[in-house]
């Protein structure tokens, strides 16, 4: 048997760099004189929360409709990311129309967010204090609302906290608008609209400017290129004829289109009877199912 001397002052194999006591030792080059490492620097960022471009576009959309149940904002993030793929599909489909080669890009579906995925999103809000929750209703679903740091943070002009409890139900208005925009922003119809919420219209209300009243003003109006297309109102309890049809008036005469959002075939048949004594305005008008 050959014996070879190993010199313990080298590091060797696996042992490299580390000391018998488990300590860092000195690195060494090639001449055997000790490296020179250089002092980390700490990220400036360093245990800050950082917003995402999902996280500015989530938390901007909560404080426009002021508050979503858990459920609601499973659609939410979906919404997102439909919107994201539906960004770079058109993308890869500008480029193939330019220069054709292999399959054609296929328009993307709308896919479900799991719980698991969205709660860990909004431990994180919470966490860093840019998000409340409340169960308003004792064994009901959990809502949920910005907290004042998040609207500073983002140059909001709303004030923090939940509407009254009474709001919060599921056959409520706050939910049903809330359904309304989902529904209608991921159709191919309205989904590159911008949509301007009642709280929004609210925040920057003039009277002057908009020939509306405060307490006239629509659930949410809609935008393309900068300019108001669409009036949409969502409306769960009959209201008497002779005001549909001043308010139907009253908004066909301020935008191109009004889309009437309603729960239930009998207000449904209702409205369409105001759409008929409307006139020749009522081409402006359409109605539809919640």
């Amino acid at each position: 048997m050959i014996s070879q001397t190993i010199d313990d002052s080298v590091p060797q194999g696996d042992d490299r760099g580390t000391s018998p006591g488990g300590q860092s030792s000195p690195q060494f080059t090639r001449r055997g004189t000790p490296r020179k490492r250089r002092p980390y620097r700490p990220r400036r960022d360093r245990g800050r929360f950082r917003l995402t471009p999902r996280d500015e576009w989530g938390m901007r959309y909560i404080a426009d409709m002021w508050t979503l149940r858990f459920d609601q904002l499973l659609d939410m993030f979906a919404l997102w990311h439909y919107q994201e793929e539906v960004k770079r599909y058109e993308q890869r489909l500008a480029a193939y129309q330019l220069r054709p080669q292999g399959p054609r890009p296929e328009l993307p579906t709308l896919q479900p967010q799991t719980k698991s995925k969205v709660l860990s999103i909004i431990h994180r809000w919470i966490e860093h204090g840019y998000a409340l929750t409340d169960q308003p209703h004792e064994r009901g679903p959990i809502w949920l609302t910005l907290s004042a740091k998040a609207l500073h943070e983002l140059q909001l002009p709303y004030e923090a906290g939940f509407p009254p409890k009474d709001d919060l139900k599921e056959s409520g208005h706050l939910y049903a608008c809330n359904q309304v925009r989902f529904k209608l922003m991921k159709t191919k119809t309205y989904g590159k609209y911008v949509w301007w919420s009642e709280r929004a219209i609210k925040a920057n209300w003039e009277e002057g400017a908009s020939g509306v009243a405060y307490d006239q003003l629509p659930d949410a109006v809609l935008y393309l290129d900068g300019v108001a297309q669409v009036c949409v109102e969502v409306e769960l309890t009959r209201k008497a004829d002779d005001r549909y049809d001043q308010t139907l008036a009253r908004l066909t005469a301020l935008y191109p289109q009004v889309l009437y959002c309603v729960r239930g075939e009998r207000l449904y048949r209702v409205l369409m009877d105001a759409c008929e004594r409307l006139g020749h305005a009522q081409q402006q008008v359409s109605v539809t199912l919640l």
